[in-house]
């Protein structure tokens, strides 16, 4: 069964509005509570800015908060609108750092360890929301869930409403899946 507004399984929605969240970095300190009430245990900050700078320390003390830092390009607009079918893991791999790279795929890869192998929530933040961690929860869906990349932008579309995904996004997922495969 699949869900007509969105185009994804009421079961795959369901666990995934349960264990991940993708959001802002700068959030209020109820925000904080409300996270662990629903028992959120990790918070992994994309935004590059330094955590410190807007949380309380004592509330982050109740997460494990893992960081990790490389530059915006998902937030960029694209030059011509492709079909995600058309999107090359290219156009990242041929744009961006091999070190920014490795980041990249360092967070999704704790992303996928949180939700698949401890079963534990996960709250994605960036700086301001639209791009990295939109980018990053792309990435893990696509590959803990092995969904289609049309599947995995309606859900994290349908999470978080305000996600830029852009054509770099879909690269970089795309890629992040290939690296995975390449690796095992």
């Amino acid at each position: 069964m699949v869900c007509a507004s969105s185009g994804v399984s009421p079961a795959l929605l369901m666990a995934c509005r349960g264990m991940l969240r993708i959001g802002t970095a700068t959030v209020s300190a109820s925000f904080f509570y409300e996270l662990k009430c629903l028992g959120y245990q990790h918070i992994i900050d994309v935004s590059g800015l330094g955590t410190w700078a807007f949380w309380p320390r004592d509330l982050t003390r109740l997460f494990e908060v893992s960081r990790f830092s490389f530059s915006d390009v998902f937030s960029v607009p694209a030059r011509h609108s492709l079909l995600p079918s058309k999107i090359s893991p290219i156009l990242y791999q041929k744009h961006v750092l091999i070190a920014e790279q490795q980041a990249f795929a360092a967070a999704v890869a704790h992303a996928r360890i949180c939700l698949i192998q401890q079963r534990e929530g996960v709250y994605l933040c960036c700086q301001q929301g639209y791009g990295r961690s939109p980018a990053v929860a792309l990435a893990t869906l696509m590959s803990a869930f092995d969904l289609p990349t049309e599947t995995a932008l309606t859900l994290v579309k349908t999470l978080h409403p305000h996600a830029r995904l852009t054509e770099m996004s879909i690269a970089a997922s795309l890629w992040y899946r290939t690296h995975l495969i390449a690796q095992n």
